[in-house]
C-alpha cells in the first residue's frame, strides 16, 4: 500500500511584519511560513523522501519550491502518486509567489497580482510637471496598482504596484537603480542597464530600525521604462504620511526626456 504526502504551506511576511506589529496598531499583519514535512513507506520499504523533499521545498521564492516540489513528489512515488507530488508542488509555488517574494508574480507579466479596484487608494496630484503621491498599501491580499503616466490607480496596465512595503512592476516594464543620487540630477532616459527584476531594483528601498521599528526610505533615484518607452524617475519619500500612518508610500515622480 502507497502512502502520499500531503504539503502544507502558511505564507506571509514574517520577521519584518512581527517586529512592526508590535509598534502599535496600524503595523503590518504579521504571519509566518512553514512547511511540514511528512513521510511515506513505499513498496520496498524506503522512506519516501521525495515528498518530504517536496514540502521543504515549498518556501517565500515561490517558483523554486514549485521545480522542487514537483521533481521531488515524481521521484517519491511511481505512476498516480507521482502525479500527486508533482501537484503538491505547484500548490507549495502559488503559496510562495504571493508571500514575501510577491513582487516576482509581477515580473513574470504583472497579470499574476491582483490589483485593488476603485480609486481609494492613491492620490496624486501634479505641478510643473512633478507628481506627487501618497498610496494605502497595508491589505495583504490585493495590490495598490498605479500608473507613473497620470498618477491613476489601475488594475492593469499599471507601471508599478505596491502591497505593504513590498514592490512590483507591472507587464512589460523595466527599472534601474541609481543609488544615493538627486532628485534633479537626472533628465534624461539612459539607453541601457535597465531590468525588469523588481527585487533586484526595490528589494532595499528602505532602512530598518528595529530599535524604533520603522522604515526610512534610502536617498535612491529610481527609473522606470513603460512598454510604450515612457521613462521616468521617481523617488520613494516616506513609509508613512504626515501624520505618521505606517502603510502610506509617498512617492514623486517626472517623466525622463527621450522617454
Amino acid at each position: 500500500m502507497r502512502a502520499q504526502a500531503l504539503l502544507s504551506t502558511l505564507r506571509g511576511p514574517a520577521l519584518l511584519s512581527l517586529a512592526l506589529a508590535a509598534c502599535g496598531g496600524d503595523a503590518k499583519d504579521s504571519a509566518a511560513t512553514d512547511a511540514a514535512d511528512t513521510s511515506a513507506t513505499g513498496d520496498d520499504g524506503a522512506a519516501d523522501d521525495g515528498a518530504a523533499d517536496g514540502a521543504d521545498g515549498s518556501t517565500d521564492d515561490g517558483a523554486d519550491g514549485a521545480d522542487d516540489g514537483a521533481a521531488d513528489g515524481t521521484d517519491g512515488a511511481d505512476g498516480a502518486d507521482g502525479t500527486d507530488g508533482a501537484t503538491d508542488g505547484g500548490e507549495g509555488a502559488a503559496d510562495g509567489g504571493e508571500g514575501a517574494d510577491g513582487a516576482d508574480g509581477g515580473d513574470d507579466g504583472g497579470a499574476a497580482l491582483a490589483c485593488a479596484p476603485g480609486s481609494d487608494r492613491v492620490s496624486a496630484a501634479e505641478a510643473d510637471g512633478v507628481w506627487s503621491a501618497s498610496l494605502h498599501t497595508e491589505d495583504d491580499a490585493t495590490w495598490t496598482c498605479l500608473g507613473l503616466t497620470d498618477g491613476a490607480q489601475r488594475t492593469a496596465a499599471y507601471t508599478m504596484a505596491w502591497q505593504q512595503w513590498t514592490v512590483a512592476l507591472g507587464a512589460g516594464v523595466e527599472a534601474q537603480l541609481l543609488p544615493d543620487t538627486a532628485f534633479d540630477a537626472v533628465s534624461t532616459a539612459p539607453t541601457d542597464g535597465w531590468t525588469s527584476d523588481a527585487d533586484a531594483v526595490f528589494g532595499d528601498w528602505y532602512i530598518y530600525d528595529g530599535a524604533t521599528h520603522t522604515l526610512t526610505a534610502r536617498p535612491h533615484l529610481y527609473l522606470l521604462r513603460g512598454p510604450d518607452g515612457a521613462a521616468f524617475k521617481l523617488q520613494i519619500l516616506s513609509y508613512y504620511d504626515a501624520e505618521g500612518t505606517v502603510h502610506r508610500p509617498q512617492l514623486r515622480w517626472a517623466a525622463l526626456v527621450g522617454g
